[in-house]
This record gives C-alpha cells, structure tokens and sequence, in this order.
C-alpha cells in the first residue's frame, strides 16, 4: 500500500468547496472527497507552521517534541522518528517535495527534523523563496513518473494559499463578486490591515471580501495542480494501491478580525480562535469508506497512526496522537473528547476544546488581552461573548485539565511555553 500525503500550508477547512464554501474553489479535492472520506471537525495543534508539522509528522503534541513557536532554534528529541523514518523502516521508499525548507532565511537554518526519513528529498526553491504550485506538481509527478516498484510514501507540501494572497496565475482571480473593491462604503478593515493589503494588491482597497476572494483563488490554483497530481497516480495505475491524504497545518483570520497584542489582526495566523484552528482533512484509498463526512474531533497528531495503521504498517508506542483508522472502514468513532492547543510564536497562550466549550488561557500577562475566555461554540461558534466570569465551575475544571495536560505531556517535564522566548515580534 502506497500513501501520498498533500499539506496545503495555511488552508481553512472553509475554503474549500466539500466544506461549504459557495464558491467552486476545489473540483479536485471535491471529487477526492467523493471517492473517499471528509473530516468535518479536524483541528491543528497550534496557530504556526514549524509546530503543527512536527506535530503532524511526530504524532506528538507541540510540549511533547518541545517546538512550541515558529522559526525555532528548539529540536525535538533526536530518538523521536518522525514519519518518514518510520515509513522507511517499516519497507517504504520514503520521498517529499517539501517546500518546508526555510534556508533563505540568513537567521533561520533549515530544521534539519523535517528531512529525517527521507531517500529522495527536494526542495522547490534551492535559489529562492518558496516555490508555486505549480512546480510542486512537476516535481511531484516527475518523481511518480519514475517511481519503480512499491511501497512508497511521498510528502508534498504546496506553499501557496500562505499570505500574500497575490501569487496565483490571473486567471484564478474570479471570485470577487462585488461592486468595487474600492468603495468607501465597504470599508470594514482595520487601518493597518487595510494599508498593508493596499500595497500587497496594489490598489487603494476597502472591502475585506476582495482579500477573501483572492484567497479563494490561491486555494483553487493549488487544488488546479494538485489535479496534475491526482491525474498522474492515476495514469500510473498507482491509484487504486494508493492511500492519498490532504490536510493542512494551521488556517488564517479572515475576513473578521481577532484582537491578539493589543490590535486587530486579520489575513494572518495569531491566536487560537477556531479561525487558525479548524482544517480540512480528505483521505481516499483502499479500504477507506466512499462518500462518508465523519463529524468526530481529531487532530493533526492523530494523522501519523491513522496513516500507519491504515497502510498496514506498525504504530510506534508512546505516541500522543491515536489511529482513527477504524473510522475510515465504517467502524463507530467517537473520536477526541479534549482537543489542546498552543502558541509561542507572537504571544503565549493555550487552549482546549471540550465540546461545547472552548477555553483560552495567555500564559503570561498582557494588558490589552483577556487572561482568560471560555466560549460555547454551539451558541457561540464565532466566539465572540466572553463567559469566563459566568461559568466559573466550567472554566475551573478546563483550567485543571489544562494543567494537567501541560504537566502530563512536557518534554523532560519543563513546560516550553514558559521556558522559551516567543520567536516574532509584532
């Protein structure tokens, strides 16, 4: 059994078709959804990239493995196999096109974790920034192309949805559908937002929409080549042997605005409102039920042992996440009754959900920012009124499971969050 697992960086569940979104942004991932299997209620780990694929790729949680923040200078354990290792260990030629790479940052190294595994490793752009869609896919299907013998596993992570939103081919820009961007009436950002996107676009905008609908079009260039993609296993009589998985490692506010330091931010990742938090997960493959929408919560540490498991392969002991594989073939699924959450990047902070209830902690004092919000989701899904105050035994019992989770799950016993300086400024 093959597995080809697609990340799309910065991708909210909502922006695809399958998800909702009334625009026809992913007929790819739609007719992949079709075929196989949709989680409704998948989640992150985080708000960032560096933590959310060591999570996706360790099975363990960000206190676990230690990478707490993005553009990091903390690894996590050298003993600790990341997927590839344990793919290749278990027979696989492992392979990745992987834009993850982060070398042409002078005061950034390349994180050496995201390269353990693999046999054959590219990187997209050896002489610049990230590379587009586009040539994610040649690569990818070049390598299928001359792929000879079975298993494999191939990792490809495909850059584009990540702001700005200006990098896809015009003809993705066809979304927008009101009457001018540039209309005084429509204007709803907030003033730095409004001044930055200005200068992405290169026009004097007011309608927050415009930047959602060119989102929306980075999200239907990168579904475009992640057809090619498709079109190729295809054609290579690889896709009925092949498990494929696309998911994503963190979301983007948009078009409200969430206040995090003070200030509203918006078409970024800060904070841990469900904005950043909630993905799209599709898998299609062998043995995995067609057409189903599982509404279960898991999250990106529980996609290691559901690929495992699935695969045929063996699960390693002492991972955090768990297989939800039983649920691909139909089997009942209850799925995560506590989902946890972490930040380090621009603030310190935690979070957990335990339906209906989304709590939210800042780990260090910031005067602008609530110490503490608790949220019913099913009433409240764009949490927005505060109960902290009103349901004082609901916040206490989350706030011991926090402590308890922290506690339970920290590498060497320290907690990162508090040991480590967040790595940005704003």
């Amino acid at each position: 059994m093959n597995v080809l697992l697609i990340a799309i960086d910065t991708l909210r569940s909502d922006a695809l078709s399958c998800y909702g979104n009334p625009r026809p942004t992913s007929p790819n991932l739609d007719r992949l959804a079709v075929g196989g299997t949709l989680f409704e209620n998948f989640y992150s780990v985080g708000n960032c990239t560096h933590p959310g694929f060591t999570a996706m790729l360790s099975g363990m949680y960000p206190e676990s493995t230690g990478v707490v923040s993005h553009w990091t200078m903390v690894e996590p354990p050298g003993d600790l196999s990341m997927m590839a290792e344990i793919f290749r260990e278990a027979g696989y030629d492992t392979a990745a096109i992987d834009n993850l790479h982060d070398g042409w940052r002078p005061r950034y190294p390349f994180y050496p974790w995201f390269k353990r595994g693999y046999s054959h490793y590219e990187y997209p752009a050896e002489k610049g920034f990230y590379q587009p869609a586009a040539e994610v896919s040649r690569m990818g299907c070049r390598w299928l192309k001359e792929k000879a013998g079975d298993p494999f596993f191939l990792f490809m992570h495909y850059w584009d949805p990540h702001a700005p939103y200006n990098k896809a081919p015009a003809e993705f820009y066809r979304f927008y559908d009101g009457p001018d961007p540039c209309d005084p009436q429509l204007d709803r950002m907030p003033p730095r937002v409004r001044e930055s996107q200005r200068k992405i676009f290169g026009l004097p905008l007011t309608d927050p929409e415009y930047v959602v609908a060119a989102y929306h079009a980075e999200t239907a260039y990168v579904d475009s080549c992640i057809g090619e993609v498709l079109g190729q296993l295809e054609s290579s009589g690889l896709g009925d042997k092949t498990i494929v998985a696309v998911t994503s490692d963190h979301g983007d506010i948009m078009p409200n605005p969430r206040m995090a330091l003070g200030r509203p931010w918006e078409f970024c990742h800060i904070g841990l409102n469900e904005d950043c938090l909630r993905l799209p997960l599709i898998l299609r493959g062998p043995g995995i039920e067609a057409g189903e929408r599982i509404g279960s919560r898991y999250q990106l540490i529980d996609l290691l042992p559901s690929l495992l498991e699935a695969a045929g392969a063996g699960i390693p002991h002492g991972l955090d996440g768990t297989s939800f594989a039983g649920a691909l073939r139909g089997n009942q699924d209850v799925g995560r009754t506590e989902l946890f959450f972490s930040e380090n990047t621009y603030q310190k902070q935690r979070a957990m959900l335990s339906w209906p209830w989304k709590y939210t902690r800042m780990e260090a004092v910031y005067l602008s920012m609530a110490p503490r919000g608790l949220y019913n989701l099913e009433r409240d899904p764009g949490e927005v009124e505060n109960l902290a105050d009103l349901e004082g035994d609901v916040l206490a019992s989350m706030d011991a499971t926090l402590d308890d989770y922290v506690s339970g799950t920290s590498r060497d016993g320290v907690d990162p969050i508090g040991a480590q300086d967040v790595t940005a400024r704003a």
